[in-house]
């Protein structure tokens, strides 16, 4: 029987749920099932890298847009002890815990980064034999990495989380060169931020005091080939009694946009229907493109009540932000606010704009994940002159979200140019693994 586990928010077995194959046609209408042809039944090759505690677990998934091949980075981590903020996904309850009292980031580390093809073999190309297990501050216990992207035009990898300091936590950015062919160690990308106290890293602290900054998630324009692209990243400020959403814009160089909000920074209070009190995670952070007439930073993510997340009491909701690109100001084309809130659902999974080559954007897709049950839903709200209709979805596919037995926790997603859905996560033996759901052609790009 398949474990369903409520512990981790920005899970689908949390938001969503998680469906057998038992019951993963009862009432479908749109396919989001597992692909059983995807690596040995819908399980990737597995992580059998070094860890120290022959433990591995998934945390981030990307891949790199321009990569025809669409092969697939994961970030993965070998430390079970979760604090919290740290956690992202549905965990083995036996092997990881979160604690709603603690406030301090914990490590989770040493962590390692693997690629694999897109049918889900190691690629034994990549590093040494698939692997790197050392760059920057990948066994420093007072960095706590999240999620990962890569760049289009380099193929430099961007890592985002949070760093504990004397002066207390920052959010942290940092961009590794790819590793040299047989090499386990990917080189510090030091043109990024090469003036600041650590070449290659930047650290993000928080405008309005809350003091308390975790990065999610993050995305690269794409600039073209050999070209690096400015980082945008999303998270929240979980320092005060209520959240603030938190996004960041960070030039190819490794200094702040400071026309993005105030020096590179924006921040905004979360949106809920829960009240006072609420906080935020981000699930994905996704570019609608510069050149389009909707040209929106995309933060896809859910909203809870403070210190009920991981208990009984929860109620998730789904949230999606708009952000401009250029200067970092919700944008209030985007349901009046700049930000959605979708109380029919736990978690907007992920979001993704269409456009037409001329640049106006057709479409906004949100998959959604229903709390407490195995269904999830796209929604397509058409775009019209750079305004989502947000009142007007012309489309909306239910279905019930299935991955394989095995697959024990969900923490990061992205889409594959086939419009299918990549999952990162574990096993219920805690092994890192991915699985691909099979969207539609809704999902294409």
């Amino acid at each position: 029987m398949k474990r369903v586990l409520y512990a981790g928010a920005i899970a689908l077995a949390a938001s969503v749920g998680i469906a057998s194959s038992a019951n993963a046609d009862a009432g479908v209408n749109f396919g989001f099932k597992y692909d059983k042809s995807y690596g040995d039944n819908g399980l990737s090759q597995p992580y059998a890298g070094p860890t120290t505690t022959g433990q591995s677990y998934g945390t981030g998934v990307a891949i790199q847009s321009s990569d025809t091949s669409q092969k697939v980075y994961s970030l993965v981590e070998a430390n079970a002890n979760i604090g919290v903020g740290g956690a992202r996904g549905a965990f083995p309850a036996a092997s990881r815990t979160i604690s709603p009292s603690s406030s301090t980031p914990s490590y989770l580390g040493p962590y390692y980064i693997v690629r694999r093809t897109s049918d889900g073999k190691i690629d034994t190309t990549f590093g040494d034999n698939g692997y790197v297990s050392v760059f920057g501050n990948s066994a420093d216990s007072s960095y706590k990495f999240t999620s990962l992207s890569i760049d289009p035009g380099t193929g430099n990898i961007v890592l985002v989380g949070q760093q504990t300091t004397s002066s207390g936590p920052v959010g942290v950015v940092e961009r590794l060169l790819q590793p040299a062919s047989g090499s386990d160690t990917a080189s510090l990308d030091t043109s990024f931020n090469a003036s600041g106290t650590t070449p290659a890293v930047v650290t993000i602290s928080t405008p309005n005091g809350n003091n308390n900054p975790i990065l999610y998630s993050s995305s690269v324009v794409d600039e073209g080939a050999g070209h690096s692209g400015a980082v945008l990243v999303g998270g929240v400020d979980s320092g005060a009694s209520s959240s603030q959403v938190l996004a960041a814009k960070i030039s190819s160089s490794g200094g702040y946009d400071t026309m993005f909000g105030s020096n590179g920074v924006v921040e905004y209070p979360v949106q809920s229907v829960n009240g006072s009190g609420t906080s935020a995670e981000i699930t994905n952070v996704s570019l609608s493109g510069a050149h389009s007439d909707f040209p929106d930073v995309i933060l896809s993510g859910f909203s809870f009540t403070k210190g009920t997340k991981d208990g009984p009491a929860a109620k998730a909701t789904a949230l999606t932000v708009a952000i401009k690109d250029r200067t970092g100001a919700l944008d209030t084309n985007f349901n009046g606010t700049g930000q959605l809130i979708n109380a029919n659902y736990g978690e907007a999974v992920l979001a993704r704009v269409k456009s037409t080559h001329g640049g106006a954007a057709t479409d906004l897709d949100i998959v959604y994940g229903t709390v407490g049950s195995d269904a999830a839903e796209l929604v397509d709200y058409p775009i019209t002159n750079g305004v989502p209709a947000i009142a007007s979805p012309t489309t909306t596919k239910t279905g019930a979200f299935t991955v394989p037995d095995d697959f024990a926790s969900m923490q990061g997603y992205t889409f594959n140019s086939s419009g299918r859905i990549v999952v990162s996560g574990d096993t219920s033996a805690n092994t890192e693994m991915l699985t691909e759901i099979r969207g539609s052609s809704a999902l294409g790009y």
